[in-house]
């Protein structure tokens, strides 16, 4: 994933998100961070006010477990009393940083914080805003899965119902798409098939051009199919290849593939008498993951919500979201066109004048 907004969030997204914060963490737990700290400072937490209180809220969680037991019960068959304890919430059981980004995203990109409950807080306090703010910039349609996200991520997802038809209409999908026509055509005029008189044949688009097929999926490649293109759904949801994906485990629920870009499809080259008549039938499988980590933070004014966003990440409160989509190239880049035949072999020539 290489973007998520291009414009902070707005007033009213954050007067929104101040309005009505989710609950966070068990009731037992915020009753003891209430007797603990009192009722306004209990709502500052809450809203993400005083970052110092997620400190006193993870002490006071800890001393409760320590110190707080429940009143002895009688078991209905007249057993002995038990005593029940609750658990003490862990730092961060999940947490896993990553370090591979650029260097202008600073050493908090990927950066697990001191703790979940931390975490938990930020994500309390900040994300009714930064959602907002990527329906406004992108679109409301990739909220949902932005917010599968933030919640803890998801098993493999199928988006061609979805966005197949935003990856069709990407200009990155333009661009690889009159890459590979112009490919073919080269390739065909350069060494056309031998085809019967009047008659046709198929080609296999990755065995006709391997190179170029190649190409499209290879991060760095001058020709990488890079949805780059800021406001694109597919820039949002996809962004550049990554091909470290597996390797690197980060967050609830890791992704299990890595990023790739398929081209698909056959070319019917048809004998039409003076030249030969070619169809392309281009199709896309795009693999990919919604995620910061492994990622890029983008520009400086994106960071703004992405190296918060992957601390959520790194520290194991939000999960991946990977996914393929299925897609045709765009109709009118793939329209018919013919080649000149081959000229006819030369005659052999007859056989020496007898003297």
């Amino acid at each position: 994933m290489r973007t998520l907004m291009q414009r902070p969030p707005t007033d009213a997204a954050v007067r929104h998100a101040r309005s009505g914060p989710a609950p966070l963490g068990s009731g037992s737990a915020l009753l003891r961070l209430q007797r603990a700290v009192g009722n306004r400072a209990l709502q500052r937490a809450l809203l993400g006010e005083d970052d110092e209180l997620v400190q006193t809220s993870r002490r006071a969680h800890r001393e409760g477990a320590r110190r707080r037991v429940s009143t002895p019960s009688t078991e209905s068959s007249g057993g002995p009393a038990k005593l029940q304890r609750d658990t003490p919430e862990r730092d961060v059981p999940k947490g896993k940083s990553w370090t591979g980004a650029a260097k202008e995203c600073g050493t908090d990109f990927c950066t697990p914080l001191s703790s979940e409950m931390n975490a938990h807080v930020r994500r309390t306090k900040f994300w009714p805003a930064l959602k907002s703010a990527i329906g406004i910039a992108v679109s409301h349609r990739v909220v949902p899965v932005w917010n599968t996200w933030a919640m803890g991520g998801s098993s493999l997802q199928d988006f061609t119902g979805d966005f197949g038809a935003d990856f069709t209409a990407s200009p990155t999908t333009t661009t690889t798409t009159n890459f590979l026509v112009r490919s073919i055509k080269s390739k065909l005029t350069s060494s056309p098939p031998a085809i019967p008189s009047a008659g046709s044949v198929k080609l296999d688009i990755p065995m006709l051009i391997p190179a170029e097929v190649k190409a499209i999926d290879t991060p760095g490649d001058a020709h990488e199919m890079n949805f780059d293109i800021p406001g694109d759904i597919p820039g949002n949801l996809a962004g550049g290849i990554g091909k470290d994906q597996a390797a690197n485990p980060v967050g609830k629920t890791p992704s299990p593939q890595d990023d790739q870009r398929i081209a698909r499809g056959e070319v019917k080259v048809t004998d039409s008498g003076p030249s030969f008549i070619i169809k392309i039938d281009l199709n896309y499988t795009v693999k990919d993951t919604v995620d910061l980590c492994p990622g890029n933070c983008g520009s400086r004014r994106e960071q703004v919500a992405t190296i918060q966003m992957s601390r959520w990440e790194a520290t194991g409160i939000s999960g991946d979201v990977p996914y393929t989509v299925d897609f045709p190239a765009p109709f009118v880049l793939t329209p018919p066109f013919a080649i000149p035949k081959p000229a006819p072999p030369a005659p052999a020539p007859g056989p020496a004048p007898t003297p």
